[in-house]
């Protein structure tokens, strides 16, 4: 059933109708409504703790109806979402670089290769940022979307040295020393859990610098 079907399907249900001591429900499920238990279950199966605004409790003298109120709703919310956290989207498993290594075929070229951990199947973007030794920022020299599997593996770039003259226009010469940053960013993940994860920025990327002379 799809969002709107179930709000729809949970409003149709008369306010007033409840249900009271089922021989199998838990002691907390002695009475509630029947809208109410509608609209909490479809708040949990879609993690959104607004429509636990419409969940009232049913009170009674003689039953305890307190697992279908809205602050019960809230709880089992949040619990579903650490719980799809835990299972889908784990920080360790997220491809982070491991190591950098850079060469220089040619004068002024450099052959750049990452090499990452991770097993998180996910579109990463790959890039390579130029600055100078004061680390204010020059440009980019690369940037592109990669998809990464169960396992970590091997990123190469060369830059070129009128790439890098692109960059730095007339203030460039032979013999000059920059810093070269590669980093490793976490865009999306194909199980779709990613925007729901509340993944602090900081763990979705990952980079390693290191000194080039041209």
């Amino acid at each position: 059933m799809n969002y709107i079907k179930g709000v729809e399907t949970c409003e149709s249900i008369s306010p007033r109708s409840y249900s009271t001591a089922l021989i199998f429900n838990p002691e907390d499920y002695g009475i509630f409504y029947l809208r109410s238990e509608c609209f909490k279950r479809l708040a949990v199966r879609n993690r959104d703790e607004k429509l636990c605004e419409k969940v009232r409790e049913r009170k009674s003298l003689f039953y305890d109806g307190s697992a279908v109120s809205k602050e019960a709703c809230l709880r089992e919310v949040k619990k579903q979402k650490e719980s799809n956290f835990a299972e889908r989207v784990q920080v360790e498993t997220i491809h982070k670089i491991q190591a950098l290594n850079i060469t220089q075929p040619r004068p002024g070229d450099f052959d750049v290769r990452v090499t990452t951990i991770g097993s998180l199947w996910a579109t990463y973007k790959f890039s390579l940022k130029l600055y100078d030794l004061d680390k204010n920022f020059i440009g980019t020299l690369y940037d592109i979307e990669t998809h990464m599997g169960s396992s970590g593996g091997t990123l190469f770039y060369t830059v070129y040295q009128k790439d890098i003259k692109r960059l730095v226009g007339n203030d460039y010469s032979e013999g000059q020393k920059y810093l070269l940053q590669v980093s490793l960013k976490l865009i999306r993940d194909d199980a779709g859990q990613l925007e729901r994860s509340n993944l602090p920025p900081s763990v979705l990327e990952s980079s390693l610098e290191q000194f080039i002379v041209t």
